[in-house]
């Protein structure tokens, strides 16, 4: 049989992306290769949204060309699509696949053969249906983004806002009810945008409303949203209804009015407060994560230290904390007030403490608490425990039996463990 193996790095579209191509080489008759070595096929995934993320992807592509020198070598995604050029100076790469013609890889790859281009513009969906190996299967309904942040290379990569047609939404999470998922992810570049350029026009609201409707599939959970777009009808949603998961991943990206003007996003922190308020007001238990980038040419000690109060005095859970990196090719890579790299590090260093500072407190405020959460289909590595992923993002280690994997269950956090991992009963 022959064998593939697929490195991805960066976001969960590329993640989806991946376990798009695996779907369709496995549906060729291709086995999926556990390691480097034992695979006819290497396909390299890449990310590009910081200068770092490039130099990972070249990085990733000279190891497994060395760990396996006789394989094919495909490299796609963002990386490829913005500097070809820098890849194809690598040596032994035999593909490099742009995004307009990423779903076709599967079929490059069963061939032989480059596949001709396709111009076409629009979404472009796989064939079949993309599982994955997760218990909770992401959907990728939305890619592109039309949006002019300074920092970001993405509208580039991916080109304009383009949208999963509404009826090919419900088909897909009527197929994956169907193969015993219990909880899809609907993701994309900028998921706040799907619908916009359909027509006629539709709007995130809306599908989701209409979504809550699904009797196949048990839960839905968002991946990520701008906080102009985490409408009050979204946020009823996930309160009245079962389905909607009461957790929000909302970029903020820095907490100073000043900075978030200089990176050209649409809100300011007045706004952004009230938001999270308004969250924690109509949801008692919900989960709040925020992006947040560290060291945006011109950010001041000031600068850092009100993004850094004006966290500390949210209600959120967690943090993804960036280091900002020069891209070329955008805005801010001409920007003045560059911020020295030991002064990244350091700020990095402290948002990632309030990070776990937060993540502690929401967690203390779930102890005893009645929640529902899908059992993953992987036990926890260092205890052997099952692990339960709940409705407002807590994971739980569970003693249990492997016939509650992949299923909804009530559960009970009741305590940390020493490596501060949090542990519960089944309810």
């Amino acid at each position: 049989m022959k064998t593939f193996y697929i490195k991805t790095l960066g976001c969960k579209v590329n993640r989806y992306e991946s376990d798009g191509i695996a779907t369709e080489l496995i549906e060729s008759g291709y086995k999926r290769a556990e390691t480097i070595q034992d695979a006819q096929t290497c396909i390299i995934n890449t990310c590009t949204v910081t200068s770092r993320a490039g130099m990972q992807s070249r990085q990733a592509i000279r190891k497994i060309i060395k760990t396996n020198p006789h394989a094919k070598i495909i490299v796609t995604g963002c990386h490829a699509e913005v500097e070809p050029g820098l890849i194809n100076k690598i040596d032994n790469i035999d593909a490099v696949v742009g995004h307009e013609n990423k779903f076709k890889i599967g079929e490059m790859v069963k061939t032989g053969s480059i596949i001709k281009e396709d111009k076409k513009k629009g979404f472009k969906p796989f064939k079949h249906l993309v599982r994955g190996k997760m218990t909770r299967a992401y959907l990728k309904i939305q890619d592109g983004c039309n949006s002019c942040c300074t920092y970001c290379i993405i509208p580039r990569a991916r080109g304009r806002s383009s949208s999963m047609e509404e009826k090919d939404i419900i088909t897909n999470l009527k197929k994956l009810g169907l193969s015993g998922c219990n909880e899809a992810v609907l993701t994309g570049i900028h998921l706040g945008a799907w619908g916009r350029d359909l027509n006629p026009h539709l709007n995130f609201s809306s599908l989701l409303n209409n979504l809550m409707k699904l009797k196949s599939i048990p839960r839905l959970r968002i991946s990520s949203i701008e906080p102009n777009e985490l409408t009050d009808t979204i946020i009823s949603l996930a309160k009245n209804s079962h389905k909607l998961c009461d957790h929000f991943h909302i970029p903020l990206q820095s907490g100073d009015d000043t900075i978030l003007k200089k990176m050209k996003r649409p809100y300011d922190t007045i706004f952004f407060k009230s938001l999270i308020d308004k969250i924690n007001t109509i949801l008692p238990r919900v989960s709040i994560g925020l992006d947040v980038i560290a060291g945006f040419p011109g950010e001041t000690e000031e600068h850092f230290i009100n993004t850094y109060s004006f966290i500390k005095d949210l209600k959120i859970s967690y943090l993804h904390v960036f280091p900002f990196s020069p891209r070329k090719g955008t805005k801010a890579f001409e920007f003045n007030g560059q911020v020295n790299n030991s002064i990244i590090k350091s700020r990095c260093s402290l948002l990632r403490k309030l990070s776990r500072e937060k993540k502690k407190e929401f967690e203390k405020s779930m102890i005893n608490i009645n929640l529902k959460g899908v059992v993953q289909t992987r036990r926890d590595k260092t205890t052997g425990l099952l692990v339960a992923v709940t409705s407002n993002y807590l994971s739980v280690l569970l003693k249990g039996d492997d016939d509650l994997k992949g299923k909804i269950i009530g559960i009970i956090p009741e305590k940390w463990d020493k490596d501060k991992r949090l542990h519960g009963k089944i309810n």
